[in-house]
């Protein structure tokens, strides 16, 4: 037998205490080195555990085999094979899969278990090979066709396990333990058929069946229907039936993060962690979770642990991916990205991420196209089309750009960004009357934008109200007192009107700021040539010639000035 200081090993390593628990939930607060503790605590745990439970397991079957009612032979069997696929052992678990089939050629479960493992090694043909030999064995074998297809929703494959589903329901409603219309709601949940899958669990609520499990996969629906005020009361209502069912625990977790209220989220996915350990899902969300309160180290660590119990986990990646990119490590946010959407394709918020983090890296052709599927699979989603519009935004798109606008606006009509950044593009078309128009409502929205009263300012510039250019400009100049450009469209203004001196006044403040900015010096010259001081011209003329000699205009104005010196001190002379 395993030595006691063995199992007591294997019990501490399950039970990770959680000493600040009742602190921390009173005053709303996570504690850093408490999180810490379970991250150390999660990378000590796995490969000791499934070693130790590996021996002990060996053990078992050989007890087994002295009984003369070995009942359990066939569990242990795929328990055994189960840890050694944990444990990455392969070659070991091939030759240990053949040979307890080929004592037990009956045992549906075994070949089973064998289709499982080459399906996770994406050996699909040889996989579906096992499955229909299985059923052969017993195709009215009813839990053998749920057991089916609750394995192939775990890989992701849902119409599979419906049709499984379907086929053990046409041999009786339901098994004991397996109630087979929940089994169905869960796929339908995966299929994005949600409201199909609420009604499938008030049908088994209405008869007083599997109550707990209804009530999760009806809460789970409203979850992914982002019904989360329903979600959350059926999470309470499932707590108080059972304070330690920690499938609760983990839902209202996912839709806290949801609401933007991370730490209410990371206490419900520590208190699932407490009851199962080694469900990955809490990790993948406590990773979200400390990603909203930018805490980005730590959710690189979670999403770690996450990944560790399920490789194949697409919010873990995604959140690790997410956490990347806010560090600006961009590239490798966007490989994790990627490996998240080979797993679930059409994922609405890892399409997002994929696209936005593209943008930043400046490859907005690619991220229009991860954007187009983010918008299929959620075409209400405004935040997907902003995005869209500004990408076409960044590729000169301007047309493009303002229709995904207008349809932003159309769905948010709340939100500045849509008509700020129609405006911009309105601007870069010559469609300053237009411009005006949408960033006013921007500014209905939000008076604080530096970047709104800029435009607007600009666009007035542009349309020649000068007076009016000159407020706008004004409150920009206010908001970001050291924008250079803002203060040379004022000094611009001011000229247009024939405010020379106050013109000069503004000029000379933004090239304090920027001494180099050649079209300001160009302007300061063309202001000194119209008041008579032809020599300050000449100055100024000479130094934006000089930053810029390929500018014809530039050089226009220093000849200008240069004659114009010359006739003044020829008149000099001749006085």
């Amino acid at each position: 037998m395993i030595q006691q200081d063995q199992q007591e090993e294997i019990q501490q390593q399950q039970n990770i205490t959680i000493t600040n628990e009742a602190k921390q939930e009173q005053n709303k607060a996570i504690n850093e080195e408490y999180l810490e503790q379970i991250i150390n605590n999660s990378y000590k745990f796995d490969e000791i555990f499934y070693e130790l439970a590996l021996l002990e397991t060996e053990e078992k079957i050989i007890e087994n085999e002295l009984l003369e009612e070995n009942k359990n032979k066939g569990e242990l069997f795929i328990h055994k094979a189960k840890l050694l696929v944990k444990l990455d052992k392969y070659d070991e678990y091939w030759e240990y899969i053949n040979q307890v089939i080929a004592l037990n050629p009956k045992n549906q479960r075994l070949i089973l278990h064998k289709g499982m493992t080459l399906t996770l090694l994406k050996k699909y043909e040889e996989a579906f090979e096992c499955f229909n030999e299985a059923i052969k064995i017993d195709p009215s074998n009813q839990e053998f066709l749920i057991e089916l297809g609750q394995s192939l929703e775990s890989v992701d494959d849902f119409d599979g396990a419906y049709k499984f589903y379907i086929e053990a329901q046409k041999l009786g409603d339901n098994v004991v333990g397996l109630n087979i219309n929940i089994n169905k709601a869960s796929t339908l949940i995966n299929l994005h058929r949600c409201e199909e899958a609420i009604k499938l669990c008030d049908q088994e609520l209405s008869n007083a069946t599997c109550q707990k499990r209804a009530y999760a996969t009806k809460a789970r629906a409203l979850y992914v229907s982002h019904r989360y005020q329903e979600a959350l009361e059926i999470c309470d209502k499932l707590i108080q039936m059972d304070e330690n069912f920690d499938l609760a625990y983990d839902i209202k977790g996912r839709t806290l993060a949801n609401l933007k209220r991370p730490e209410e989220a990371i206490q419900q996915c520590l208190k699932a962690i407490r009851l199962s350990q080694q469900d990955y899902i809490p990790y993948a969300t406590i990773a979200g979770a400390l990603v909203q309160l930018k805490r980005h180290e730590e959710a690189i660590k979670f999403a770690d642990i996450s990944l560790k119990l399920n490789p194949k986990g697409d919010i873990a990646l995604g959140n690790k991916g997410l956490a990347l990119s806010h560090l600006n490590r961009l590239e490798e946010a966007v490989e994790y990205f990627e490996q998240a959407l080979s797993i679930t394709k059409d994922h609405p918020i890892l399409n997002y991420f994929m696209g936005s983090t593209l943008i930043n890296l400046e490859r907005e052709e690619e991220s229009i196209e991860y954007l187009d599927r983010a918008i299929k699979s959620d075409p209400k989603n405004n935040e997907y089309k902003l995005r869209k519009g500004i990408a076409l935004y960044n590729l000169g798109r301007n047309e493009e750009s303002i229709e995904i606008f207008n349809e932003e606006i159309a769905l948010n009509p709340n939100n500045y960004l849509g008509y700020f950044l129609k405006g911009k593009a309105l601007f870069n078309s010559f469609r300053f009357q237009e411009a005006v128009l949408s960033l006013s409502e921007a500014l209905k929205l939000h008076q604080t934008e530096f970047g709104i009263w800029n435009l607007m300012g600009r666009s007035l510039l542009s349309l020649q109200m000068f007076d009016q250019s000159i407020i706008y400009l004004l409150k920009a100049h206010e908001l970001d007192p050291q924008n250079e450009v803002t203060i040379f469209n004022i000094g611009l203004s001011l000229e247009r009107l024939n405010k020379n001196d106050a013109a000069i006044f503004w000029i000379n403040k933004g090239l304090k700021i920027c001494p180099n900015a050649h079209y300001a010096l160009d302007l300061m010259a063309k202001i000194l040539i119209k008041i008579g001081k032809f020599k300050e011209a000449t100055l100024y003329s000479q130094q934006a010639v000089s930053l810029d000699p390929c500018n014809e205009e530039y050089q226009q104005n220093y000849m200008k000035g240069l004659y114009m010196l010359e006739l003044e001190y020829a008149s000099m002379e001749h006085q």
